[in-house]
């Protein structure tokens, strides 16, 4: 009775046998035995049927979702570790297999502590997509959608991957998802990169440099969406401020300026199958 996990996978076993209130009693249980459970967390947030509880404690159980010093989070910084590895580089279907072993068993081992985690499974899709699986991110994706509705990443994940990979859903689904991912984190400049890039293969340009400069307000040494004005100012024949965009690229700092372009997944597989 005094074991927060053992609370917790009680409530887990109450909601599989459909007693909700048993559930929500152990969750509740989990929580004031150890505040930092985050899975209890997550689901008492499904539990809860006041929509401003509901947000309040998702919010809550994302600050937990990945925090060092804790099992899951330990397991977590350590697959985003081999994940780094596997991401670094193109190379043949053998290494990245071998490549990919110990992210997914980092990611797995994070779930077992803490089966809500939107950071696991995110890691899961990004390693899917490293190997070039994108239906099988897809289905990560969708199981961190559901596990928390208010982190950020997997909506704009889903985004990148319905703009890159067409085959995976609709436009529309596409926009929706950068949309939702803009309004839970509005004050990222990379979200609104990534909803400029999705204009901007749409030949909607004027929105793209738009969703640029919003990306550049929040981050001035951003400097994928410097290099992207950069050519959107040259095909309007604006050569000066093309130029001027392309140095102000060229001094960005570190990881900014590390590739000559930004490249979306569906360039990237296509260039790991040639």
């Amino acid at each position: 009775p005094d074991h927060a996990p053992s609370c917790s996978a009680r409530g887990r076993i109450g909601l599989l046998q459909g007693r909700r209130e048993d559930a929500r009693a152990e969750f509740g249980q989990a929580i004031a035995l150890d505040p930092g459970l985050a899975e209890a967390h997550a689901h008492l947030a499904d539990l809860e049927t006041d929509p401003d509880r509901r947000r309040e404690r998702f919010r809550a159980a994302l600050a937990l979702d990945a925090k060092p010093g804790t099992p899951w989070g330990d397991e977590v910084a350590a697959g985003n570790a081999a994940l780094a590895d596997l991401e670094s580089g193109i190379m043949n279907d053998d290494r990245r297999e071998r490549l990919s072993i110990p992210a997914v068993r980092s990611y797995q081992t994070a779930l077992l502590h803490h089966d809500r985690c939107t950071a696991a499974l995110t890691g899961l899709a990004r390693t899917a997509v490293a190997c070039i699986e994108p239906n099988r991110a897809a289905g990560f994706l969708d199981q961190a959608l559901a596990a928390n509705p208010f982190d950020p990443d997997p909506p704009l994940l889903r985004a990148c991957l319905r703009r890159d990979y067409a085959k995976l859903g609709l436009t529309a689904e596409a926009e929706a998802d950068f949309r939702r991912s803009q309004e839970l984190a509005p004050d990222r400049a990379d979200v609104w990169f990534h909803s400029g890039l999705y204009h901007e293969r749409r030949d909607d340009r004027e929105t793209a440099a738009a969703e640029y400069r919003k990306a550049l307000s929040l981050d001035p040494k951003f400097g994928p969406a410097l290099c992207r004005l950069s050519d959107l100012a040259m095909a309007a024949e604006r050569e000066e401020e093309a130029v001027r965009l392309y140095r102000e690229w060229r001094a960005c700092p570190g990881d900014y300026a590390r590739a000559h372009r930004f490249r979306g997944l569906g360039e990237v597989y296509e260039e790991r199958k040639e």
